[in-house]
């Protein structure tokens, strides 16, 4: 009897473990394919959704950037319209106090009045709107060519259409500050809308006869042309591949479509959205939400007929009744996702044939080498990790469904916790970015920030404006690129005390690459790494040159009316007390020398009389340099002073004003008065783009003590000096048109004064 031989161990074991081992690679193949399809589906969820939020973000910076544009450009209107009337009106001022002065004594006041009103009837501007008018300060029109039948009659007590009284109030106005802006309200003439309209008009009295001119505008016209600005400005903005702004108004009127301007009328009243609601119901119940809204919608691309599916931002302008929108078409996502369905198929189908290989290897390698088979579940747990590491990375969470050992259980909930956390984090750094992005970008003031050593490595759309570069050349280049050696110094030690972790506010002089220097007022805060270590510095800045050209202007002006108050106080005084005591003595004896001795005090009054107004007018004439011939300047010198001996040589025309004639008359009078000179030399000679003028005298000459002191301010010398100003004015006028001067002794006697000035 044959016995019955039993399978051996190791058999059933090894059949076993091939059993185990097949089965366990086909579904880990299974599964592993499985994954990699779910993570294909995510993954083209995930593009589709990030491309819709980044897409939203973009119109809608867009959208806002536009609406802060437009407020930018509204809050301007005023002020221009201001700066208008009060430029038309200074134009009528000037046309009526020219006029007044050349026939005032001339002809009678009526006759005069007459030709102010003629001459000012006819003119209009702003597109024939304005006119000027004006009233007497008794309340009886005088000039009205909007209104002719108005002129003679006493309308004091004329209200608008807010029960104000127009021309009282203006009356008022002008008896109290001579000038200023008032503001009525009017029904606008032939519109017939039943609205009031502000209309601001600026007045300015004309003392002559007892009036007050003005002009006036309606702000609703100022803001219809910039309206008109606007919308030729935001048709032009374009981004991305076909975007562009949209604007209609709440009663359903297109503005601008397409990226054009509607030139013919259109309206949104009867276009309806695929689900059949009215498209103008959502744009209008977006712009009527405060922070604005997304809507969905179908519409025509600028390159298509056909109406796509289309998310857009819409934002309003209630006052102006405007939505004002951009979008972007979801036809645009399907091509990029149909793009990248096609890249991400073609890399699966190598990645399962990959699979497949090594699926296959690694059954091949189970059945022929059993004795590996520990190895090899160590190797399987091993890619099982690293399974989950890659899903880790690519923010893809484990399905614990799916997984039959607590173990695994385990690594699951910590790789699960670790994206959450991953996603979490990403969240906020996006949002975080986003605002501190908006904030410096749209900031007023520049940002700069810069290393230790003062290399620049960022700047904001302000900073590039008031430095004159765009940001791609601000960066990389350090500021001793913009600044003097000085001002670099004064940049240095404000750095040393940003190392030792404190803020300053400092001011600073820079070049712009444009040739033009401005002044800044800076604010430097340290900037520090993570651990809490000085790496460079914020500075935040703003342009006050022109604040501090205002305030050195102002001071000047005040010393100016300080002097000239001073002058009136005292020297003035003096004279005319002299002169008064000089008439009471001739009265009473009747002696020639007193009446000589008033007729000098007289004339020295009216020299320093001519010396003020000269001094008053150099101020004042900074501007419209002219070529002034020296040939013809020269000429009217020897004619003013006939008993004077010239000796001229050279010809050249400088760049000056009026003011170059009190300059040389001046330095003439000196040499004559003060120096007692019966002969004066002229040197003209033109060196580079200068003029080169040489005047000497050969009188007594100026000790070498006072020379540094005789172009001050009020600087006498000996009996000879009446204002003291002649030669102080000779030295401001030069300053402000651009020139010098300085004295030398002539040889073998007298004073020689060299001019330096401009030349054509």
């Amino acid at each position: 009897m044959t016995k019955k031989q039993g399978k051996g161990i190791s058999r059933i074991i090894l059949l076993g473990f091939i059993s185990i081992t097949v089965i366990s690679i086909v579904l880990t193949g299974f599964f592993w394919i499985y994954n990699i399809f779910g993570i294909f589906q995510n993954n083209i969820r995930a593009e589709k959704s990030d491309f819709v939020y980044h897409q939203k973000i973009l119109i809608q910076n867009e959208v806002e950037s536009v609406i802060n544009y437009i407020e930018y450009n509204r809050s301007k209107a005023e002020n221009i319209l201001k700066n208008k009337l009060k430029n038309r009106l200074y134009e009528a001022y000037s046309i009526a106090l020219h006029i007044y002065n050349e026939n005032s004594g001339k002809r009678p006041n009526s006759e005069i009045q007459k030709m102010v009103k003629d001459a000012l009837r006819a003119i209009r501007f702003n597109d024939g709107r304005g006119y000027y008018f004006a009233v007497n300060l008794n309340g009886i029109v005088e000039l009205d060519p909007d209104s002719p039948n108005l002129e003679g009659k006493n309308m004091i007590d004329l209200q608008d259409q807010k029960g104000n009284l127009v021309i009282k109030n203006k009356i008022d106005l002008v008896k109290k500050q001579e000038e200023g802006f008032i503001i009525d309200f009017w029904e606008k003439a032939g519109l017939n809308d039943g609205n009031v309209y502000a209309k601001i008009t600026f007045v300015k009295k004309f003392a002559p006869f007892n009036w007050y001119i003005g002009t006036g505008e309606y702000l609703d016209d100022v803001e219809k042309e910039i309206k008109k600005d606007i919308q030729d400005r935001v048709s032009d903005i374009r981004f991305g591949e076909e975007g562009y702004i949209f604007v209609n108004k709440f009663d359903g009127t297109q503005l601008i479509t397409n990226g054009k301007l509607v030139n013919e009328y259109k309206n949104l009243k009867d276009l309806e959205d695929i689900d059949g609601t009215e498209l103008l119901k959502k744009e209008v119940a977006a712009a009527q939400m405060k922070d604005g809204d997304f809507i969905e919608y179908s519409f025509s691309k600028m390159t298509e007929d056909e109406p796509i599916s289309k998310i857009s931002y819409i934002k309003g302008i209630p006052d102006w009744e405007w939505i004002v929108g951009a979008g972007f078409y979801k036809d645009d996502i399907d091509k990029l996702i149909s793009n990248i369905e096609y890249e991400e198929r073609t890399e699966i189908r190598k990645n399962v044939i990959k699979i497949a290989l090594i699926l296959f290897s690694l059954l091949i390698l189970s059945i022929i080498i059993s004795r590996w088979f520990f190895l090899r579940l160590k190797r399987n747990f091993e890619v099982f990790e690293n399974f989950f590491i890659a899903a880790t990375e690519k923010s893809q969470q484990i399905d614990k469904s799916k997984l039959d050992y607590q173990e695994f259980h385990k690594l699951a909930d910590l790789a699960n916790a670790m994206i959450n956390e991953h996603i979490k984090d990403r969240k906020i750094i996006i949002e975080s970015e986003l605002k501190y992005k908006n904030l410096v970008e749209n900031q007023g003031e520049g940002i700069i920030i810069g290393d230790l050593k003062e290399n620049l490595e960022f700047a904001n759309p302000a900073a590039s404006r008031i430095l004159g570069l765009s940001r791609e050349e601000i960066v990389n280049k350090n500021l001793k690129d913009f600044v003097s050696k000085e001002e670099f110094e004064k940049i240095r030690r404000q750095t040393s005390n940003r190392i030792e972790g404190v803020s300053s506010t400092y001011e600073l002089m820079i070049n712009r690459p444009d040739g033009q220097q401005r002044e800044l007022m800076i604010t430097a805060t340290p900037l520090f790494d993570y651990q809490k270590k000085v790496v460079g510095s914020i500075g935040i800045f703003r342009d006050i040159t022109e604040w501090n050209q205002a305030k050195r202007q102002l001071e000047k002006n005040r010393q100016l009316l300080e002097l000239i108050n001073k002058i009136l106080r005292h020297d003035l005084m003096n004279q005319l007390v002299a002169i008064q005591s000089g008439v009471n003595l001739y009265s009473r004896d009747q002696k020639k020398e007193y009446l000589e001795e008033t007729y000098k005090k007289i004339d020295s009054s009216i020299e320093l009389i001519r010396k003020m107004k000269e001094l008053e007018a150099i101020e004042y004439s900074k501007h419209n340099l002219k070529p002034i011939d020296t040939d013809i300047l020269f000429k009217k010198m020897k004619l003013m002073h006939p008993s004077i001996e010239y000796q001229i040589s050279g010809r050249c025309m400088v760049m000056a004003n009026e003011s170059f004639y009190s300059v040389v008359d001046n330095i003439i009078n000196n040499a004559i008065h003060h120096g007692g000179t019966r002969k004066i030399s002229i040197e003209i000679e033109r060196k580079n783009r200068n003029c080169v003028i040489k005047i000497s005298d050969f009188g007594k000459g100026i000790p070498d003590k006072i020379k540094s002191s005789i172009f001050d301010e009020g600087f006498k010398n000996g009996t000879t000096g009446k204002s003291g100003l002649g030669l102080y004015i000779v030295k401001e006028a030069l300053n402000i048109i651009g020139g010098s001067v300085e004295v030398v002794d002539n040889e073998p006697q007298g004073a020689t004064f060299i001019i330096t000035i401009k030349s054509q």
